[in-house]
Protein backbone atom coordinates (compact mmCIF):
# COMPACT_ATOMS: atom_id res chain seq x y z
CA UNK A 1 0.00 0.00 0.00
CA UNK A 2 1.36 3.33 -0.84
CA UNK A 3 1.69 6.17 1.60
CA UNK A 4 0.31 9.81 1.40
CA UNK A 5 3.21 12.01 0.78
CA UNK A 6 3.76 14.67 3.50
CA UNK A 7 4.03 17.80 1.00
CA UNK A 8 3.82 21.66 1.06
CA UNK A 9 -0.20 21.42 0.09
CA UNK A 10 -0.63 18.40 3.15
CA UNK A 11 0.98 20.59 5.67
CA UNK A 12 -1.13 23.51 5.14
CA UNK A 13 -4.30 21.89 5.74
CA UNK A 14 -2.81 21.07 8.98
CA UNK A 15 -2.02 24.94 9.20
CA UNK A 16 -4.95 26.31 8.44
CA UNK A 17 -6.38 24.31 10.99
CA UNK A 18 -3.96 25.22 13.63
CA UNK A 19 -4.70 29.23 12.70
CA UNK A 20 -8.65 28.70 13.17
CA UNK A 21 -7.61 26.22 16.22
CA UNK A 22 -4.55 27.66 17.96
CA UNK A 23 -4.91 24.30 20.61
CA UNK A 24 -5.42 21.83 17.45
CA UNK A 25 -9.15 21.39 18.44
CA UNK A 26 -9.79 17.52 18.04
CA UNK A 27 -6.61 16.93 17.63
CA UNK A 28 -5.08 18.50 20.27
CA UNK A 29 -3.98 14.80 21.70
CA UNK A 30 -1.82 14.42 18.82
CA UNK A 31 -0.55 17.14 17.55
CA UNK A 32 -0.34 18.86 20.90
CA UNK A 33 0.56 15.90 23.44
CA UNK A 34 2.34 13.69 20.45
CA UNK A 35 -0.11 10.90 21.15
CA UNK A 36 0.10 9.65 17.44
CA UNK A 37 0.01 5.45 17.54
CA UNK A 38 -2.80 4.39 15.69
CA UNK A 39 -5.21 4.11 18.59
CA UNK A 40 -4.80 6.99 19.90
CA UNK A 41 -5.79 8.68 16.50
CA UNK A 42 -8.52 6.41 16.04
CA UNK A 43 -9.58 7.83 19.10
CA UNK A 44 -9.48 11.05 17.74
CA UNK A 45 -11.21 9.98 14.79
CA UNK A 46 -14.03 9.04 17.21
CA UNK A 47 -13.83 12.01 19.30
CA UNK A 48 -13.84 14.43 16.21
CA UNK A 49 -17.17 12.69 15.38
CA UNK A 50 -18.93 13.27 18.52
CA UNK A 51 -17.82 17.00 17.95
CA UNK A 52 -19.17 17.26 14.76
CA UNK A 53 -15.76 18.09 13.80
CA UNK A 54 -15.63 17.57 9.91
CA UNK A 55 -12.00 18.85 9.48
CA UNK A 56 -10.65 17.44 11.98
CA UNK A 57 -12.09 14.07 10.68
CA UNK A 58 -10.18 14.60 7.54
CA UNK A 59 -6.91 15.76 9.33
CA UNK A 60 -7.19 12.50 11.30
CA UNK A 61 -7.73 10.13 8.44
CA UNK A 62 -5.12 11.57 6.86
CA UNK A 63 -2.64 10.86 10.09
CA UNK A 64 -4.05 7.56 10.15
CA UNK A 65 -3.11 7.06 6.71
CA UNK A 66 0.83 7.94 7.43
CA UNK A 67 3.67 6.17 9.06
CA UNK A 68 4.75 7.12 12.34
CA UNK A 69 7.55 8.95 10.57
CA UNK A 70 5.30 10.73 8.49
CA UNK A 71 3.38 11.40 11.23
CA UNK A 72 6.33 13.01 13.10
CA UNK A 73 7.21 15.28 9.85
CA UNK A 74 3.72 16.73 10.44
CA UNK A 75 4.01 17.29 14.08
CA UNK A 76 7.50 19.14 13.33
CA UNK A 77 7.30 21.15 10.04
CA UNK A 78 3.31 21.79 10.91
CA UNK A 79 4.24 22.97 14.54
CA UNK A 80 7.76 25.20 12.83
CA UNK A 81 4.82 27.58 10.97
CA UNK A 82 2.43 27.94 13.47
CA UNK A 83 4.73 29.05 16.35
CA UNK A 84 5.85 31.87 14.09
CA UNK A 85 2.15 33.36 14.58
CA UNK A 86 1.74 32.80 18.53
CA UNK A 87 5.23 33.58 20.40
CA UNK A 88 7.67 36.59 20.03
CA UNK A 89 10.91 36.25 18.73
CA UNK A 90 13.25 35.20 22.42
CA UNK A 91 10.12 32.94 23.21
CA UNK A 92 10.04 31.29 19.41
CA UNK A 93 13.74 30.07 19.93
CA UNK A 94 13.53 28.48 22.83
CA UNK A 95 10.34 26.43 22.06
CA UNK A 96 11.22 25.45 19.25
CA UNK A 97 14.60 24.11 20.63
CA UNK A 98 12.55 22.27 22.94
CA UNK A 99 10.33 20.61 19.97
CA UNK A 100 13.40 20.07 18.09
CA UNK A 101 14.93 18.01 21.07
CA UNK A 102 11.42 16.27 22.07
CA UNK A 103 11.07 15.29 17.96
CA UNK A 104 14.77 13.94 18.07
CA UNK A 105 14.30 11.67 21.02
CA UNK A 106 11.05 10.41 19.89
CA UNK A 107 12.39 9.69 16.76
CA UNK A 108 14.93 7.94 18.17
CA UNK A 109 12.58 5.71 19.95
CA UNK A 110 10.91 4.88 17.23
CA UNK A 111 13.78 3.77 14.90
CA UNK A 112 14.48 1.25 17.71
CA UNK A 113 11.55 0.46 17.70
CA UNK A 114 11.34 -0.24 14.01
CA UNK A 115 14.35 -2.28 14.33
CA UNK A 116 13.38 -4.80 17.19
Amino acid sequence: MSRPVVDDAMLEKFRAYNRKHPSWGALHSALEDFNLSNKDIDDHIEWARRLGDEESIELALILRSLTKTQRWKIVAKGRSQVINYQYAKPFEDALEEKIKTALRNRLREIQREETI
